[in-house]
């Protein structure tokens, strides 16, 4: 199924795939790339480089040290693995460091997004995309510790 496929490769199939109908169009054209482009580094006939790769990362919900996250979704596949179970480890350990110190108004949005992470189910992957988000502009150095490679 992932031939010759890279980890991103498969991460940006498997997110496109599941943004749904339309998503490569929305994203080309966010990024000012041609669709042809887009659709050769998806098939392997091409890779981009790193930082169009990045980019592309970033445009669909992965910015800066995230862009670990997108790639350990490609890994999880290659391993024939759930990249979901995956989303959601990282995704509880950035909540559970941005909780430390908060105010109570940021504590509570933050709890509700743990409280949807645990009950689990549909829309983890945009959950996780979005406190990946906040994580990149609000994290310490001790946060952004969990965004290194393992």
């Amino acid at each position: 199924m992932y031939d010759n496929l890279t980890e991103f490769q498969i991460s940006l199939k498997y997110i496109l795939s599941k943004k749904g109908r339309g998503a490569q169009i929305q994203l080309t054209n966010k990024l000012g790339l041609s669709r042809g482009y887009i659709s050769q580094i998806i098939s392997g006939k091409r890779y981009g480089s790193d930082e169009i790769q990045r980019k592309i990362a970033a445009t669909l919900g992965y910015p800066g040290r995230a862009y670990e996250d997108f790639l350990d979704i490609g890994r999880a596949l290659l391993t024939k693995k759930d990249p979901s179970e995956h989303i959601y480890q990282r995704t509880k350990e950035v909540v559970d460091i941005m909780i430390t110190g908060l105010t109570p108004e940021q504590l509570q949005v933050l709890q509700k997004f743990r409280d949807l992470l645990v009950e689990g189910g549909e829309g983890i992957e945009a959950i996780a995309s979005t406190v990946s988000a906040l994580a990149e502009k609000k994290l310490s150095g001790q946060g952004a510790a969990i965004y290194q490679k393992k």
